[in-house]
């Protein structure tokens, strides 16, 4: 008896010290890491349980934190969904708007589309959270992201063939080929993200070639109201 007395007392020294051991890695990580930690596995949760059914102790749980810890860093549920929504929407305004430059206006388009694909491969929880619908469809904070990239692609479009044209006029006829291009880049990510066994090079063919007819028809309203004589691309 003194033995087995003895062997659970270690057992639960060791036990104790592994916790106090990982304990003391969590609080040793940056405080950014921590954070990108926690937002992963929420994005995850939400999209696997749904927003409303996911809790705080849920959250905690996923990444080894404490829900008081949770509380510190975002205040509430609500205040951790839209640091949820910043993150994944400036990574993804970041990687379609921050397209090369020099490139010619059609290739910045062809990448950008690619781009968006990519973004949606490596962070599908987010995507499915957050931009395909989810807590509030994102409210407002994902319709700010969503404006930068429909400017992003207006400007793009506009200069797509346009001599004679002024700036502002030729933006305003690409505007809805913009919110098309948009709608349409949507849809497949969507329909990829729900169709197992599609690659990512498949979805980003689709991508290019409804690119391809958007573009099409803008050069043509735009090349409708150019001046005579105005060559078009």
């Amino acid at each position: 008896m003194p033995h087995q007395h003895a062997r659970h007392a270690s057992m639960s020294h060791a036990e104790s010290s592994g916790e106090s051991r990982r304990s003391a890695a969590t609080r040793r990580m940056p405080r950014a890491e921590r954070e990108a930690q926690m937002l992963e596995a929420a994005a995850r949760l939400f999209g696997e349980k749904g927003f409303a059914v996911t809790s705080m102790d849920d959250i905690a749980r996923a990444c080894g934190v404490t829900k008081p810890m949770l509380y510190a860093y975002f205040g509430s549920k609500d205040g951790l969904y839209k640091a949820m929504i910043n993150r994944a929407g400036q990574h993804l305004v970041q990687s379609v708007v921050g397209v090369i430059r020099e490139a010619d206006p059609m290739t910045r388009l062809r990448y950008a589309v690619e781009q968006f694909l990519r973004f949606v491969d490596g962070h599908r929880d987010s995507w499915r959270m957050v931009f395909a619908g989810g807590a509030n469809d994102g409210g407002p904070e994902v319709l700010a992201y969503r404006q930068q990239i429909l400017a992003a692609a207006t400007i793009t479009l506009s200069q797509l063939g346009t001599g004679g044209l002024p700036a502002a006029t030729a933006q305003a006829l690409a505007r809805p080929y913009a919110h098309a291009l948009l709608g349409a880049v949507e849809a497949i990510a969507h329909w990829w993200v729900t169709t197992p066994g599609v690659p990512l090079e498949a979805a980003q063919r689709i991508g290019a070639r409804g690119l391809q007819g958007i573009a099409d028809a803008a050069v043509l309203e735009l090349a409708a109201v150019a001046p005579p004589g105005t060559p078009n691309g």
